[in-house]
């Protein structure tokens, strides 16, 4: 592929791959958990993300012809995870693109609480046909809409926050003390949520063949992503924290009920209109990048079908995009939530695990602070575990057994 990208616009793309619907929809669920010690809890899981994206970017640097977590399982381990963390991987994206164009149904659900649900999820299926469409021609038809939504979603969350700040009830922030520690289910639950607000920072190696000196760059440059991001959901929960009451804790998203009663239902809709094109931008960017993932295993993974990866005049992978488009369309029409969001975690441990190992086995001992950062991330990925659900497992053992199965069916051909 072509380098298409400049060092803003990846910039732009790792923020928008990772700032979504999650902060607003969970920050009532947070603060009934922890309280206030919720932005602790966000701070802890901003450093558990920052060191496992540490991972990817020391790879990054070792393997800087792109294609992320595939490509450095691949040379770490062999031709079969390399494929298994392929597959995976763009599981994973396909996954975003529904639970995240789920969620922009809920918000246009909020805006237009007269129009039919039924008609609201054909509309959901035919926006993911659309993007498939707009993407056959050519990435660069999606880039200036990335970077579009990326700036709106920044200037309406600062917005946001400010209001937070001026309508503040101060008394919200209390103290935290230890009795907050006495239900640590509550704050393990906590901290899963504020985990899965930083989902989606994987896609980002993978375009380290698009950018200009990608080798040097790249380390740099989801380090930078991973801090700004850290703030920005610091500070909105400490917005939602300092508008939220009792009676709004409970609601979808309590951040829209508080502005109804500070603003009026201007404000609210504003927010909402904001969120919504928040949740567009994580819509489009994994749009793009969930192709890129089968576009670049299909084009240097051994046993994949060269043609698989064959582009059109536009320059974009047809089959990948295809199935990308069609199996995301798949998976909203679950209508399941709840099963999207546990599935995407599943599939995050699968990436994040494979990613660290490939880390831990690559590193040659020139800098002491890589090999403590990857032995600190084992640990880190426990609380994955942890938040699994017993269906999501099962669901995760059926896909690894097809995948293992297309693998050694590819392999003998």
């Amino acid at each position: 592929m072509n380098k298409m990208f400049s060092s803003n616009t990846l910039f732009l793309m790792g923020v928008n791959s990772i700032i979504g619907s999650g902060i607003f929809v969970l920050s009532g669920k947070l603060f009934i958990d922890a309280g206030s010690f919720s932005l602790v809890l966000i701070i802890l899981a901003g450093l558990i993300s920052t060191i496992i994206a540490f991972s990817y970017a020391q790879l990054a640097k070792i393997f800087p012809e792109g294609g992320g977590t595939w490509v450095y399982a691949n040379k770490t381990f062999g031709n079969f995870w390399g494929f298994f963390a392929g597959a995976f991987d763009w599981l994973f994206g396909i996954t975003t693109l529904a639970v995240e164009t789920k969620a922009m149904l809920l918000v246009a659900q909020m805006l237009w609480p007269n129009v039919n649900s039924s008609l609201l999820s054909i509309s959901g299926m035919s926006l993911l046909l659309i993007l498939m469409i707009i993407n056959l021609f050519g990435q660069s038809a999606v880039t200036w809409l990335d970077d579009l939504t990326s700036g709106l979603k920044i200037t309406l969350i600062v917005v946001f926050v400010v209001i937070g700040l001026i309508f503040a009830n101060w008394k919200n922030l209390n103290p935290i003390s230890m009795h907050i520690f006495s239900n640590l289910g509550n704050l393990g639950n906590g901290f899963t949520s504020a985990f899965f607000l930083f989902a989606g920072f994987s896609f980002i190696p993978i375009h380290a063949n698009q950018l200009k000196n990608g080798a040097n760059v790249i380390e740099k440059l989801i380090l930078q992503v991973m801090a700004f991001v850290t703030l920005f959901f610091l500070l909105v929960q400490l917005a939602s924290i300092l508008l939220l009451d009792s009676n709004a804790l409970n609601v979808n998203i309590p951040a829209a009920a508080e502005l109804l009663k500070v603003g009026g239902i201007f404000a609210r809709n504003l927010f909402l209109f904001g969120l919504l094109i928040s949740i567009f931008g994580v819509v489009i960017n994994a749009s793009f990048n969930a192709p890129d993932v089968l576009t670049t295993l299909a084009a240097n993974h051994d046993v994949i079908p060269s043609t698989i990866s064959k582009e059109n005049k536009f320059g974009s992978a047809v089959i990948p995009t295809l199935v990308t488009g069609f199996g995301s369309v798949l998976l909203l029409a679950s209508n399941n939530y709840a099963l999207l969001v546990s599935l995407t975690v599943l599939f995050s441990l699968m990436i994040y695990s494979v990613t660290v190992m490939s880390a831990i086995f690559n590193d040659k001992g020139e800098r002491k602070l890589d090999r403590i950062v990857n032995l600190i991330a084992i640990p880190s990925l426990l609380i994955l575990v942890i938040s699994l659900t017993i269906q999501s497992i099962v669901i995760g053992i059926i896909l690894f057994a097809l995948i293992s199965g297309l693998y050694f069916y590819w392999s003998k051909a």
